[in-house]
Protein backbone atom coordinates (compact mmCIF):
# COMPACT_ATOMS: atom_id res chain seq x y z
CA UNK A 1 0.00 0.00 0.00
CA UNK A 2 2.80 2.45 0.50
CA UNK A 3 4.65 1.85 -2.57
CA UNK A 4 1.33 2.31 -4.33
CA UNK A 5 0.75 5.75 -2.33
CA UNK A 6 4.35 6.52 -3.23
CA UNK A 7 3.84 5.74 -7.02
CA UNK A 8 0.33 7.74 -6.82
CA UNK A 9 2.53 11.04 -5.64
CA UNK A 10 5.16 10.66 -8.08
CA UNK A 11 2.72 10.26 -10.63
CA UNK A 12 -0.47 12.32 -10.15
CA UNK A 13 1.58 15.83 -11.47
CA UNK A 14 2.95 13.97 -15.18
CA UNK A 15 -0.45 12.41 -15.58
CA UNK A 16 -2.71 15.18 -15.23
CA UNK A 17 -0.27 17.36 -17.52
CA UNK A 18 -1.02 14.63 -19.98
CA UNK A 19 -4.77 14.40 -19.43
CA UNK A 20 -4.89 17.87 -19.51
CA UNK A 21 -2.73 18.11 -23.51
CA UNK A 22 -4.64 15.47 -24.51
CA UNK A 23 -8.18 16.99 -23.80
CA UNK A 24 -7.19 20.03 -24.79
CA UNK A 25 -5.80 19.06 -28.10
CA UNK A 26 -8.48 16.95 -28.84
CA UNK A 27 -11.25 20.16 -28.60
CA UNK A 28 -8.62 22.30 -30.37
CA UNK A 29 -7.25 20.17 -33.28
CA UNK A 30 -9.83 16.69 -33.49
CA UNK A 31 -12.95 18.03 -32.64
CA UNK A 32 -14.85 18.41 -35.64
CA UNK A 33 -12.23 17.49 -38.19
CA UNK A 34 -14.69 15.85 -40.72
CA UNK A 35 -18.03 18.23 -40.38
CA UNK A 36 -16.49 21.84 -39.79
CA UNK A 37 -16.20 22.50 -43.50
CA UNK A 38 -18.63 20.44 -46.53
CA UNK A 39 -16.35 18.31 -47.32
CA UNK A 40 -12.73 17.36 -48.52
CA UNK A 41 -10.13 19.33 -51.29
CA UNK A 42 -8.29 18.34 -54.18
CA UNK A 43 -5.92 18.38 -51.96
CA UNK A 44 -6.69 16.09 -49.28
CA UNK A 45 -7.81 13.70 -52.25
CA UNK A 46 -4.30 13.57 -54.19
CA UNK A 47 -2.77 13.39 -50.63
CA UNK A 48 -5.19 10.08 -49.67
CA UNK A 49 -4.23 8.57 -53.04
CA UNK A 50 -0.66 9.06 -52.53
CA UNK A 51 -0.34 7.50 -49.77
CA UNK A 52 -2.67 4.18 -50.00
CA UNK A 53 0.34 2.19 -51.24
CA UNK A 54 3.79 2.15 -49.72
CA UNK A 55 4.97 1.09 -53.25
CA UNK A 56 3.87 4.70 -54.17
CA UNK A 57 5.46 6.20 -50.87
CA UNK A 58 9.09 4.61 -52.30
CA UNK A 59 8.37 5.87 -55.63
CA UNK A 60 7.46 9.68 -54.48
CA UNK A 61 9.32 9.74 -51.01
CA UNK A 62 8.99 13.89 -50.40
CA UNK A 63 6.56 14.62 -47.50
CA UNK A 64 7.75 10.65 -46.44
CA UNK A 65 7.56 11.33 -42.62
CA UNK A 66 3.62 12.54 -43.42
CA UNK A 67 2.62 9.39 -45.96
CA UNK A 68 4.28 6.33 -44.01
CA UNK A 69 1.98 7.90 -40.40
CA UNK A 70 -1.13 8.19 -43.10
CA UNK A 71 -0.59 4.84 -44.58
CA UNK A 72 -0.38 2.89 -41.33
CA UNK A 73 -3.63 4.80 -39.67
CA UNK A 74 -5.33 4.15 -43.56
CA UNK A 75 -5.07 0.90 -42.67
CA UNK A 76 -6.97 0.80 -39.22
CA UNK A 77 -9.76 3.46 -41.50
CA UNK A 78 -9.50 2.41 -44.99
CA UNK A 79 -11.46 4.31 -47.75
CA UNK A 80 -12.15 7.10 -45.31
CA UNK A 81 -10.27 11.09 -46.06
CA UNK A 82 -10.24 12.45 -42.40
CA UNK A 83 -7.25 10.00 -42.03
CA UNK A 84 -5.12 12.94 -43.57
CA UNK A 85 -6.70 15.50 -41.28
CA UNK A 86 -6.46 12.78 -37.86
CA UNK A 87 -2.34 12.49 -38.49
CA UNK A 88 -2.29 16.40 -39.61
CA UNK A 89 -3.72 17.25 -36.36
CA UNK A 90 -1.06 15.03 -34.19
CA UNK A 91 1.74 15.99 -35.75
CA UNK A 92 0.42 20.24 -34.85
CA UNK A 93 -0.22 18.84 -31.82
CA UNK A 94 3.18 17.26 -31.07
CA UNK A 95 4.86 21.19 -32.65
CA UNK A 96 2.63 22.42 -29.73
CA UNK A 97 3.81 20.59 -27.13
CA UNK A 98 7.86 20.88 -28.66
CA UNK A 99 6.82 24.72 -28.59
CA UNK A 100 5.86 24.74 -25.06
CA UNK A 101 9.23 23.30 -24.01
CA UNK A 102 11.29 25.18 -26.10
CA UNK A 103 10.03 29.13 -25.03
CA UNK A 104 9.87 27.46 -20.87
CA UNK A 105 13.41 26.73 -21.57
CA UNK A 106 14.27 30.16 -23.35
CA UNK A 107 12.18 32.02 -21.27
CA UNK A 108 9.30 30.58 -18.32
CA UNK A 109 6.74 28.49 -17.42
CA UNK A 110 3.82 31.77 -17.89
CA UNK A 111 5.01 33.03 -21.10
CA UNK A 112 5.26 29.18 -22.32
CA UNK A 113 1.40 28.55 -21.59
CA UNK A 114 0.47 32.37 -23.05
CA UNK A 115 2.60 31.55 -25.83
CA UNK A 116 1.16 28.11 -26.56
CA UNK A 117 -1.99 29.44 -26.79
CA UNK A 118 -1.43 32.06 -29.03
CA UNK A 119 0.25 29.45 -31.24
CA UNK A 120 -2.30 26.60 -30.67
CA UNK A 121 -5.44 28.69 -31.42
CA UNK A 122 -3.99 30.97 -34.62
CA UNK A 123 -5.59 31.03 -37.43
CA UNK A 124 -2.33 30.04 -39.27
CA UNK A 125 -1.36 27.06 -37.32
CA UNK A 126 -5.48 25.89 -37.35
CA UNK A 127 -5.38 25.77 -41.07
CA UNK A 128 -2.11 23.64 -41.68
CA UNK A 129 -2.75 21.41 -38.62
CA UNK A 130 -6.49 20.53 -39.64
CA UNK A 131 -5.90 20.05 -42.95
CA UNK A 132 -5.24 16.79 -44.51
CA UNK A 133 -1.92 17.67 -46.31
CA UNK A 134 1.57 17.00 -45.74
CA UNK A 135 1.90 21.13 -45.28
CA UNK A 136 2.20 20.51 -41.36
CA UNK A 137 5.64 19.34 -41.64
CA UNK A 138 6.93 22.84 -42.47
CA UNK A 139 6.97 23.21 -38.82
CA UNK A 140 9.67 21.31 -38.99
CA UNK A 141 12.05 24.64 -37.76
CA UNK A 142 10.99 23.57 -34.31
CA UNK A 143 13.30 20.35 -34.16
CA UNK A 144 16.02 22.75 -34.94
CA UNK A 145 15.01 24.73 -31.85
CA UNK A 146 14.28 22.19 -29.74
CA UNK A 147 17.79 20.10 -30.67
CA UNK A 148 19.50 23.59 -29.10
CA UNK A 149 18.22 22.71 -25.92
CA UNK A 150 18.47 18.64 -26.08
CA UNK A 151 21.99 18.55 -27.48
CA UNK A 152 22.74 20.38 -24.22
CA UNK A 153 21.45 18.56 -21.86
CA UNK A 154 21.51 14.72 -22.57
CA UNK A 155 23.91 12.37 -21.07
CA UNK A 156 23.64 9.31 -23.06
CA UNK A 157 25.48 10.43 -26.20
CA UNK A 158 24.64 6.65 -28.05
CA UNK A 159 21.67 6.94 -27.71
CA UNK A 160 21.10 10.71 -28.97
CA UNK A 161 23.22 9.47 -31.65
CA UNK A 162 20.32 7.32 -32.85
CA UNK A 163 18.04 8.85 -32.20
CA UNK A 164 19.20 12.68 -34.33
CA UNK A 165 20.28 9.86 -37.11
CA UNK A 166 17.20 8.53 -37.45
CA UNK A 167 15.16 12.21 -37.47
CA UNK A 168 17.20 14.60 -39.22
CA UNK A 169 17.64 11.89 -42.09
CA UNK A 170 13.68 11.39 -41.64
CA UNK A 171 13.17 15.36 -42.11
CA UNK A 172 15.54 15.64 -45.00
CA UNK A 173 12.53 14.51 -47.46
CA UNK A 174 10.74 17.34 -46.00
CA UNK A 175 10.96 19.84 -48.58
CA UNK A 176 13.56 22.48 -47.69
CA UNK A 177 14.29 21.51 -44.47
CA UNK A 178 18.35 20.21 -45.51
CA UNK A 179 18.97 23.76 -45.49
CA UNK A 180 18.02 24.05 -42.25
CA UNK A 181 20.08 20.77 -41.17
CA UNK A 182 23.15 22.77 -42.89
CA UNK A 183 22.24 25.76 -41.46
CA UNK A 184 22.51 23.71 -37.73
CA UNK A 185 25.79 22.39 -38.45
CA UNK A 186 27.16 25.08 -39.18
CA UNK A 187 25.65 26.67 -35.83
CA UNK A 188 26.80 23.71 -33.81
CA UNK A 189 29.91 22.29 -35.49
CA UNK A 190 32.40 22.55 -32.67
CA UNK A 191 29.58 21.03 -30.47
CA UNK A 192 29.09 18.12 -32.86
CA UNK A 193 32.76 17.85 -33.63
CA UNK A 194 33.45 17.55 -29.70
CA UNK A 195 29.96 15.13 -29.31
CA UNK A 196 31.10 12.89 -32.17
CA UNK A 197 35.09 12.58 -31.12
CA UNK A 198 33.56 11.20 -27.46
CA UNK A 199 31.45 8.55 -28.87
CA UNK A 200 32.52 5.07 -30.12
CA UNK A 201 33.59 4.43 -33.50
CA UNK A 202 30.84 1.32 -33.14
CA UNK A 203 28.09 3.70 -32.81
CA UNK A 204 29.23 6.24 -35.45
CA UNK A 205 29.31 3.14 -37.88
CA UNK A 206 26.04 1.49 -36.89
CA UNK A 207 24.33 5.68 -37.37
CA UNK A 208 26.14 6.00 -40.53
CA UNK A 209 24.51 2.60 -41.99
CA UNK A 210 21.47 3.79 -40.78
CA UNK A 211 21.26 7.22 -42.31
CA UNK A 212 22.10 5.28 -45.86
CA UNK A 213 19.34 2.58 -45.26
CA UNK A 214 16.78 5.89 -44.33
CA UNK A 215 18.09 7.68 -47.30
CA UNK A 216 17.98 5.01 -50.26
CA UNK A 217 14.47 5.60 -51.37
CA UNK A 218 15.02 9.34 -51.49
CA UNK A 219 18.33 8.41 -53.50
CA UNK A 220 16.67 5.96 -55.54
CA UNK A 221 13.49 8.71 -56.31
CA UNK A 222 16.30 11.04 -57.33
CA UNK A 223 18.08 8.81 -59.89
CA UNK A 224 14.52 7.99 -61.49
CA UNK A 225 12.96 11.41 -61.21
CA UNK A 226 16.00 13.75 -61.19
CA UNK A 227 12.88 16.62 -60.59
CA UNK A 228 12.73 15.29 -57.13
CA UNK A 229 15.82 16.86 -56.21
CA UNK A 230 14.36 20.28 -56.38
CA UNK A 231 11.13 19.54 -53.86
CA UNK A 232 14.08 17.68 -51.80
CA UNK A 233 16.13 21.76 -51.49
CA UNK A 234 12.67 23.38 -51.47
CA UNK A 235 13.16 24.84 -55.25
CA UNK A 236 10.82 25.21 -58.04
CA UNK A 237 11.08 23.39 -61.22
CA UNK A 238 11.26 26.59 -62.98
CA UNK A 239 12.54 29.78 -61.39
CA UNK A 240 11.45 32.98 -62.54
CA UNK A 241 13.40 36.00 -61.17
CA UNK A 242 10.71 38.20 -61.59
CA UNK A 243 8.71 37.10 -59.06
CA UNK A 244 10.79 36.52 -56.37
CA UNK A 245 10.22 40.05 -54.90
CA UNK A 246 6.36 39.69 -55.52
CA UNK A 247 6.63 36.29 -53.25
CA UNK A 248 8.53 37.99 -51.05
CA UNK A 249 6.09 40.98 -50.25
CA UNK A 250 3.50 38.69 -50.03
CA UNK A 251 4.94 36.58 -47.60
CA UNK A 252 5.98 39.96 -45.69
CA UNK A 253 2.47 41.17 -45.97
CA UNK A 254 1.15 37.94 -44.90
CA UNK A 255 1.96 38.37 -41.22
CA UNK A 256 0.18 41.41 -40.56
CA UNK A 257 -1.67 43.56 -43.53
CA UNK A 258 -2.92 41.75 -46.36
CA UNK A 259 -2.74 37.72 -47.66
CA UNK A 260 -2.53 36.08 -50.45
CA UNK A 261 -3.69 32.80 -51.15
CA UNK A 262 -6.80 30.25 -51.79
CA UNK A 263 -9.64 29.69 -49.63
CA UNK A 264 -8.07 26.07 -48.74
CA UNK A 265 -5.77 28.08 -46.12
CA UNK A 266 -7.28 30.98 -45.68
CA UNK A 267 -10.56 33.82 -45.58
CA UNK A 268 -10.41 36.33 -47.66
CA UNK A 269 -7.32 38.31 -47.41
CA UNK A 270 -7.10 38.57 -43.80
CA UNK A 271 -3.50 38.53 -42.26
CA UNK A 272 -1.78 35.86 -40.00
CA UNK A 273 -1.83 38.36 -37.15
CA UNK A 274 -4.10 40.03 -35.42
CA UNK A 275 -3.09 44.18 -33.87
CA UNK A 276 -1.99 42.08 -30.59
CA UNK A 277 0.36 39.46 -31.73
CA UNK A 278 1.56 42.35 -33.99
CA UNK A 279 2.82 44.37 -31.82
CA UNK A 280 4.02 41.54 -29.63
CA UNK A 281 5.93 40.23 -32.85
CA UNK A 282 7.64 43.61 -33.42
CA UNK A 283 8.81 43.71 -29.94
CA UNK A 284 10.07 40.44 -29.80
CA UNK A 285 11.86 41.06 -32.89
CA UNK A 286 13.58 43.79 -31.14
CA UNK A 287 14.42 41.87 -28.18
CA UNK A 288 16.08 39.31 -30.44
CA UNK A 289 17.73 42.03 -32.51
CA UNK A 290 19.09 43.53 -28.83
CA UNK A 291 20.96 40.41 -27.63
CA UNK A 292 22.74 39.59 -31.20
CA UNK A 293 25.66 37.05 -28.56
CA UNK A 294 23.09 35.09 -27.65
CA UNK A 295 23.12 31.82 -30.19
CA UNK A 296 19.39 31.34 -29.92
CA UNK A 297 18.94 35.06 -31.06
CA UNK A 298 21.61 34.52 -34.13
CA UNK A 299 19.13 30.78 -34.89
CA UNK A 300 16.39 32.92 -35.12
CA UNK A 301 17.14 35.35 -37.43
CA UNK A 302 18.49 32.55 -39.73
CA UNK A 303 16.02 30.63 -39.66
CA UNK A 304 13.54 33.37 -40.07
CA UNK A 305 15.82 34.55 -43.00
CA UNK A 306 16.02 31.07 -44.76
CA UNK A 307 12.45 30.68 -44.67
CA UNK A 308 11.71 33.37 -46.60
CA UNK A 309 14.27 32.71 -48.77
CA UNK A 310 12.54 29.58 -49.86
CA UNK A 311 8.97 30.96 -49.78
CA UNK A 312 10.30 33.79 -52.05
CA UNK A 313 11.44 31.59 -54.55
CA UNK A 314 8.17 30.17 -55.25
CA UNK A 315 9.12 26.29 -54.31
CA UNK A 316 6.91 23.55 -52.53
CA UNK A 317 7.16 25.65 -49.58
CA UNK A 318 4.16 27.85 -47.96
CA UNK A 319 4.07 30.53 -45.71
CA UNK A 320 3.51 27.69 -42.64
CA UNK A 321 7.46 27.57 -42.71
CA UNK A 322 7.28 30.88 -40.75
CA UNK A 323 4.57 30.27 -38.19
CA UNK A 324 7.85 29.07 -35.69
CA UNK A 325 9.87 32.15 -35.66
CA UNK A 326 6.74 34.40 -35.76
CA UNK A 327 5.65 32.73 -32.80
CA UNK A 328 8.72 32.81 -31.16
CA UNK A 329 9.06 36.42 -31.62
CA UNK A 330 5.96 36.50 -30.13
CA UNK A 331 7.02 35.16 -27.02
CA UNK A 332 9.85 37.02 -26.64
CA UNK A 333 7.58 40.25 -27.23
CA UNK A 334 5.28 38.77 -24.62
CA UNK A 335 8.23 38.40 -21.88
CA UNK A 336 9.35 41.49 -22.39
CA UNK A 337 5.71 43.53 -22.24
CA UNK A 338 6.00 41.26 -18.52
CA UNK A 339 9.05 41.65 -17.41
CA UNK A 340 9.24 45.52 -17.65
CA UNK A 341 5.98 45.72 -15.97
CA UNK A 342 6.57 43.69 -13.19
CA UNK A 343 10.16 45.23 -12.42
CA UNK A 344 8.51 48.74 -12.51
CA UNK A 345 6.45 47.47 -9.92
CA UNK A 346 8.79 44.69 -8.00
CA UNK A 347 6.57 45.25 -4.78
CA UNK A 348 3.11 46.22 -5.79
CA UNK A 349 0.94 43.28 -5.50
CA UNK A 350 -2.04 45.58 -7.18
CA UNK A 351 0.00 46.86 -9.47
CA UNK A 352 1.47 43.32 -10.60
CA UNK A 353 -2.03 41.50 -10.92
CA UNK A 354 -3.64 43.97 -13.13
CA UNK A 355 -0.41 43.90 -15.50
CA UNK A 356 -0.89 40.13 -15.48
CA UNK A 357 -4.88 40.60 -16.22
CA UNK A 358 -4.25 43.36 -18.69
CA UNK A 359 -2.24 41.01 -20.25
CA UNK A 360 -4.56 37.82 -20.25
CA UNK A 361 -7.10 40.18 -21.51
CA UNK A 362 -4.83 40.78 -24.07
CA UNK A 363 -4.40 37.10 -24.93
CA UNK A 364 -8.03 36.62 -24.88
CA UNK A 365 -9.30 39.07 -27.19
CA UNK A 366 -6.43 38.07 -29.96
CA UNK A 367 -7.56 34.11 -29.47
CA UNK A 368 -10.87 34.85 -29.91
CA UNK A 369 -10.48 36.79 -32.42
CA UNK A 370 -8.40 33.80 -34.34
CA UNK A 371 -10.48 31.23 -33.02
CA UNK A 372 -14.16 32.76 -34.41
CA UNK A 373 -11.75 33.64 -37.93
CA UNK A 374 -11.15 29.97 -38.16
CA UNK A 375 -14.20 27.89 -36.62
CA UNK A 376 -16.84 30.46 -37.36
CA UNK A 377 -15.95 32.62 -40.24
CA UNK A 378 -13.67 30.53 -42.47
CA UNK A 379 -16.44 27.35 -42.68
CA UNK A 380 -19.33 29.89 -43.59
CA UNK A 381 -17.06 31.74 -46.70
CA UNK A 382 -18.50 30.81 -49.96
CA UNK A 383 -15.07 30.22 -51.41
CA UNK A 384 -14.34 27.73 -48.66
CA UNK A 385 -17.66 26.28 -49.64
CA UNK A 386 -16.70 25.97 -53.11
CA UNK A 387 -12.93 24.72 -52.56
CA UNK A 388 -14.13 21.51 -50.03
CA UNK A 389 -16.62 20.33 -52.05
CA UNK A 390 -15.20 16.63 -52.63
CA UNK A 391 -16.87 13.97 -50.85
CA UNK A 392 -15.60 10.94 -48.94
CA UNK A 393 -14.55 7.92 -50.43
Amino acid sequence: MKKVTELFWRLWRPSLVVLLVAVVGYFVLFNHLGNLVPGYSAHEIATYNSSQHFRDIVAHPVNAPYKIILYGVIKFAPNHLIATRIVASAIGLVACILFFYLVRKWFNLRIAAFSVILLGLSSGLLHSARLGTPDVLLLAPLLLFGALIWLQRIKRRSVALYIAAACLTAAIYIPGFIWFELLGLIFWRKVISRELHRIYWKHLVIAGLLILVLLLPLIRACIIFPKTIYSVFGLPSHLAFSQIGVNLWHALSSIGLHSYGGAEKLIGHAPLLDATQLVLLILGIFVFASRPKLSRSRLVFAVCCLSLVLISLGGPVSITLLLPTIYLFVAAGLYELLHRWLKTFPRNPFARVTGIVIVCCLIFFSVLYQARSYYVAWPHNSATKQTFNRHNL
